[in-house]
């Protein structure tokens, strides 16, 4: 599981158009990482497996119900863990320009 997660981490810094280029042996896309790391099959089936969520927990049809619900443990999970390793300085620049969304969310 580690190393699932670890290539997960890795294709948010190495973009490519489709999940199958990430195992290519085209010389264009390329990354042997990938490949010498987890077949790519066995990659797709604990892709297609993973579940964080109890399905009956949640009513779909409730309209007040938490959106994030099913990954809300570990969202709050990486909350905890980032603040209890990071403590920023006294002075802080925090740059409030707004960002042009031009995806569709409920929540923002």
């Amino acid at each position: 599981m580690l190393t699932f997660l670890g290539l997960c981490v890795l294709m948010g810094i190495v973009n490519k158009p489709r999940l199958n280029m990430y195992w290519s042996n085209d010389l264009i896309y390329k990354t042997s990482m990938f490949g010498e790391t987890m077949a790519r099959d066995r990659f797709l089936l604990i892709l297609r497996f993973l579940h964080f969520a109890d399905n009956t927990m949640l009513d779909p049809k409730d309209p007040d119900r938490d959106l994030l619900g099913k990954i809300r443990p570990i969202i709050n999970r990486v909350r905890e863990r980032c603040a209890a390793v990071y403590r920023p300085p006294r002075d802080v620049c925090v740059d409030e320009s707004p960002v042009l969304l031009k995806g569709r969310l409920a929540f923002k």
